[in-house]
Order: C-alpha cells, then structure tokens, then sequence
C-alpha cells in the first residue's frame, strides 16, 4: 500500500473511484496527485478529474450544474429567464447550450424593452434587470425624473457636463448642489435622495447669517484668538462639539465645546462653587479669629472655612452639591483624612441631606444666616477647646445677635463671579418668569441657563416642579409637566378620563397609590379588581386601550365569555 494514498486520506472518495476505467486503485494513488482519473457518482455521472482536485472538495460536474447536458441547461432549469434571453444578440447560442451557473456572457431583453449583457450564472443566481432596479440610468429611471425637487438645487456649472439625467438617485457619486439661497457644497446623491437638505440652511455648517458670532455676539469678547490659530467665530457653529480655547476677562484660560458655550456654560475657574451662606460664615467668623482661611487646602482635601489654631474646619454642605452619591463618598472620605490628622470637622449641612455623623448642625433652605451662625458657635464652645478669650467672644456675638462684617460680605459677593446676564437664567425671560419665589437657595442671576442644577419652578397656574434650567433650554426644551399632560392634575389624572377604570382599581394591593397619581397613558404596572372579584396585573396604559379582566375576558373579539 502506498504512503499517504488516497484511500487512507480520503476513505469517502472509493465508492467514486471507477473501477473498469482506471489502472489503479485508490490505495496505490497519492493523495495529492495531478494526474487525471475516472470517476462515476451515484447517478451514474462519469468524468475525469484528478486525485488531487477530489480530495480538495470537487464532486460530480453533473450533479454541481458545472457540466452541460440534457438536464443541466439554462433552459430546464431557468425557464423563466427564456422570455429574457435576447432574440437577435445571441447569435446561434440557445439556452439549451449555456450551464446554469456558466460564465458565459449573454445577451438579455426585459419585458419593459432593456437590453443588457450579463453573466448566465448571475441570472441564474437572481440579478434582474438593471435599468428596472435603478442600477443603471434609463429615459424612465434618473435623478431628474423620480425626484424634480432635487433636480433644482443639482449644481449646473460645477457639475458639467454631468445632468441629473445622466445618474441614479441612488448612485453614491458625489456632485455639487446649490440651494436657493445660493449655499453651494458637495455630497453624494444617494444621501440626498434619502433626505439629506443643505447643511448650511440646517445649521450644520457655518454661513454668513448663521455662526457663533452672529448668533452668541458675547462670547466673541472670550474666543481665545492666538490659541485657536485660524479658526474665528464666523467660521463654527454654535452648535459645533469642536473643542476650542477660551480666555476669559480675569485671563483665565481653559477648553471647552463651542455648544456647551453657547448653551451657557462659563469660566470653569470663575464659577466657584460657593453660596452666599459660606461666605457669611467666614465673613463673621473673621470678627471672632484672626487666623481663619477660606477654601484652603489641608492634606489635599480643600475645606471651606479653617481655622488653625483651633485645628477646627467647617463645611458648608448645599442641598444642590452634595446630594450625588459620589458627592457622599469624596465627603465621607474628606471626613476620615482629617479625623487622622486631628482636625475636628463640622458640617453646616442643608436639612434635606442625610447628616453625616455627630459633628452635623442642619439648616433649613432659606433659613436666616444670622440663626445658622449662633447655632454654629454654640455648637462650636461644646466641642472645641476654646481659650477663656475665645468664649468670651463667642458669647458677646451670640448676645449681639447681628452681622458684624456686613461690608467685608458685600464687598465679596460683589467680586465673585457670576454668568453673564445674557447667559443667567436672569436673562432669560422665559425661565425668569416660572423661577419659583421661595424654594430655591439660589438667584437667577447666580446659575446660567445651562447648569445642570435641579431647581423649583412654577407656572402661572400654580403647578409646582423640580428641573434643570439645562433641561428646560434645550431645543426639545421641557416645560411644565401638568400642562403639558405629562404629570397628572384635577383635570387629566386616571379617575377623570376613566372612572369606569378607577372603579377597578385593587383597594388593597396598590398601597398609598390612587388613581388621582396618575395619567392614562401611565406604563405603570398596577393591582386591579374586576365586579367578578378576579385579580390581576396590568399596565394603566394598557387598561386604558381597552384591555380587560383575562378571565371574565376571552377571544380575539372581545366579547365577554360566560361565567
């Protein structure tokens, strides 16, 4: 037996092996032979073809549709194509002489009059017609003809001699378009016959009536011109994600999108994250220590007021700051670094927030400054050690009762920066007029109408909300969520639009949640109870299409089944 024969590699392949035809036998044939041998299939095909070729894969000619006969042709087994096969083009080649997957390039004829060439295995593999698909231009089937519109804004001069008869809409070529504010730019066709409009009258590109100078004049003053090279405001969008340099009036510099710009984001380094209660704090404490700091940093953790000699700082935590649970966590961990250096730490805490272990004095929103620091100080004299000096300070204060660096606060607050007007929630009319009057710690003019705040609002009806001035200013800007049916009210909660539904809602299983809490269209998963007393789950919304008790209910047509 020979090494490596085609029978021990190829086993499969000796039933095929033609015995009467061949010499040898498939044990005396190396495997990767090229030499030719007989071959005969389970039909009774006969070829040739050699060893090699058969233990790469090839099989009968016959059964593969390679090999031409009576029952192979393009004319048994695609009669369909025969009505396209070209009458005259062709000359004596019929399809009873082409193989369905051939190579052959022929010649074809569709019922609408087209004529093209193409491979007879490509037909046979499913390609049409190209001037019917839209691959090929025709008289019938271009760019001036299924879409006029276009047509108009295609760009004569630029694109000579090419006409919008002469390509597909759906070709990926790319030409020249001018629309009728005579904006000129190039894109392919297939994008503009999917919809794609000038980007310049889209606001996606800079024009001469639409760019960040035209549109935010005030942020020119702090386009950092030596820094950004050639690129100026007249060349980007205000909607642009570009990152650009920026100086502001105190010279700081810093990066920053042109969008977050344009939608009221300032200086990094001007918005301090300071309230007018920390400043008072360390305004009035100043008249009672010498040594007292503002925003210094001690062991990397910055801490708002620090006093030294008495190892003492003190945080003032606002409802909006240090709400996050990341906010908590930096907290906690500030907390610990100074606990380990022996530096007691007091937090001036909003009451809404969780207080943060013994060393806590909360506040209420608004509350007067003057009762924060006399609650301050007291708390101060119970737990640090104070010099009979210090106390007898403390305790004239408390006694006075009265600010005592009025002018050293206002002096402050005057400096610290704040938005422009023009970009503060205070220059914005709209925002302005629902800023709610009491509930927020802050005032219009503090925020930019971009912050990311949670704020109170309140519409002219009364109807009371929590949002960010970010959210309510973008393009899909939110307004008031009664109003606009997105919070349930009197007029458009569940028990008004459907009282029939509110009779089913479970008493029991839904807890303190009543039909008044909610609007129809709610996709809250709620407890019901039918007449017949049956319980179930359902979403309101779907109870509101029409969906009912599944077991007093059965059928595609809904009608009620017997009980």
């Amino acid at each position: 037996m020979k090494m490596n024969s085609l029978a021990e590699k190829a086993p499969h392949l000796i039933e095929e092996w033609h015995q009467s035809k061949n010499s040898l036998t498939p044990h005396e044939v190396s495997y990767s032979s090229n030499k030719k041998f007989w071959w005969i299939c389970k039909k009774g095909h006969e070829w040739q073809a050699t060893a090699g070729n058969r233990y790469r894969g090839t099989g009968c000619p016959d059964c593969s549709g390679r090999k031409l006969s009576s029952e192979n042709n393009l004319a048994i087994k695609c009669p369909h194509l025969l009505k396209e096969w070209h009458p005259t083009k062709n000359g004596t080649l019929t399809p009873f002489e082409v193989t369905p997957r051939g190579k052959d390039v022929i010649w074809w004829r569709c019922e609408q009059g087209h004529e093209w060439e193409a491979k007879a295995g490509n037909r046979y593999m499913g390609t049409g017609c190209p001037y019917c698909s839209g691959k090929v231009v025709s008289t019938e089937y271009n760019l001036a003809t299924k879409n006029p519109r276009l047509a108009k804004e295609w760009h004569v001069e630029k694109n000579q001699p090419l006409t919008p008869f002469d390509v597909t809409p759906k070709t990926p070529k790319v030409v020249w378009w001018k629309c009728e504010k005579g904006h000129e730019w190039r894109t392919n066709i297939a994008a503009r016959f999917r919809g794609t409009n000038c980007p310049y009258c889209a606001g996606k590109k800079p024009s001469i009536e639409y760019n960040l100078a035209v549109k935010q004049p005030h942020l020119i003053s702090e386009w950092h011109a030596e820094k950004n090279g050639l690129l100026r405001p007249v060349n980007i969008t205000p909607g642009s994600k570009k990152i650009v340099w920026w100086r502001c009036k105190w010279n700081h510099e810093w990066q920053a999108a042109v969008y977050s710009r344009a939608k009221g984001h300032n200086c990094p380094k001007c918005n301090i994250r300071t309230s007018r209660l920390e400043v008072r704090i360390y305004c009035e404490l100043r008249s009672l220590f010498d040594d007292v700091l503002w925003q210094e940093k001690i062991y990397t953790k910055e801490i708002d007021v620090y006093i030294p000699h008495l190892a003492l700082g003190i945080e003032i935590d606002g409802f909006y700051w240090h709400q996050s649970d990341e906010r908590k966590k930096a907290d906690k961990a500030k907390q610990t670094i100074l606990s380990n250096n022996n530096i007691t730490l007091i937090r001036v805490m909003d009451d809404r927030l969780e207080t943060n272990g013994s060393n806590s004095i909360p506040y209420v929103n608004n509350e007067n400054p003057i009762t924060v620091i006399v609650r301050l100080l007291t708390f101060i004299k119970l737990k640090v050690a104070l010099t009979e000096i210090d106390v007898k300070k403390i305790d004239d204060y408390i006694k006075m009762n009265k600010y005592q660096r009025e002018e050293d606060y206002h002096a402050i607050i005057s400096v610290l920066p704040s938005p422009l007007l023009k970009s503060s929630i205070a220059g914005n009319p709209d925002l302005l007029k629902e800023w709610h009057p009491s509930k927020n710690s802050y005032q219009p003019t503090q925020l930019s109408y971009g912050s990311k705040i949670k704020l109170w609002w309140q519409c002219d009806k009364g109807h009371e909300w929590e949002a960010t001035p970010n959210s309510r200013t973008r393009p899909q800007g939110t307004g008031c969520p009664y109003c606009s049916g997105k919070q349930p009210t009197e007029n458009n909660n569940l028990a008004v639009k459907s009282p029939e539904l509110a009779k089913e809602w479970h008493p029991l299983k839904n807890n303190d949640l009543r039909p008044e809490m909610f609007l129809p269209r709610s996709n809250k998963k709620v407890w019901w109870l039918c007449e017949y007393l049956h319980e179930w789950q359902a979403s309101i919304d779907n109870r509101f299409n029409g969906t009912n008790c599944p077991l007093c209910w059965s059928g595609l047509d809904g009608t009620k089944s017997s009980i």
